[in-house]
């Protein structure tokens, strides 16, 4: 949001956010000190992606498609599941890293739908972005709850393959709300426009 904005009460909230959230779990014995490091560390390395490679990777995925997509995606989420392997012992759950790749993944996909297809712009009034916000963590939180529903009857407590199958599968979903699902239904609902430039392909 930052660096979309650029203003600086923007950056102080990103900022505090940035720092007070992975402390509080680290607090709350949710984390690790070195989860946190590791997490600044991604964090920092996917801005600088973000701010360098968002256009170059924007107009390479709207001239190849889903031959790029698709590794880049699938890449992305191999390296969620390698790095805690890479950083800690061979007995850890993986559970959460897989589902963290397939969001991984799927997110990826969504952006490349909502860049290519929807075009949703982050513009509007005071009203547009209060509704936008309510609206898509409103949707988020009920899906998240309906799938949690929907899923618990298969939770035996032995955290069997099928129940982490539909976990990812979750993760998924919610993902792809996120980053089209959300965007999509806006545009469609006039809480926001469409971009006026687009990358299209040629």
């Amino acid at each position: 949001l930052s660096i979309r904005f650029r203003k600086i009460s923007v950056l102080i909230v990103s900022l505090f956010m940035m720092i007070m959230v992975p402390l509080s779990r680290m607090v709350h014995g949710m984390h690790y000190p070195q989860d946190i490091i590791l997490g600044f560390l991604l964090t920092f390395i996917l801005i600088l992606i973000w701010i360098y490679a968002e256009k170059p990777l924007l107009i390479l995925s709207a001239k190849l498609g889903w031959i790029f997509i698709l590794p880049l995606s699938l890449g992305a989420g191999l390296l969620m599941v390698l790095l805690p392997v890479l950083t800690t012992s061979s007995g850890k759950d993986l559970s959460p890293s897989l589902a963290l790749a397939t969001m991984c993944c799927a997110g990826i996909i969504g952006f490349y739908l909502e860049s290519r297809y929807i075009a949703f712009s982050v513009s509007g009034n005071l009203m547009q972005r209060v509704l936008r916000f309510t609206t898509g963590m409103a949707v988020l939180a009920g899906l998240k709850l309906g799938l949690g529903f929907a899923f618990s009857p298969l939770d035996d407590g032995s955290y069997s393959a099928l129940f982490q199958i539909l976990e990812m599968l979750s993760s998924g979903i919610l993902a792809l709300w996120i980053t089209a699902g959300a965007p999509a239904f806006f545009v469609l609902t006039g809480l926001a426009d469409k971009e006026v430039e687009i990358v299209r392909k040629n």
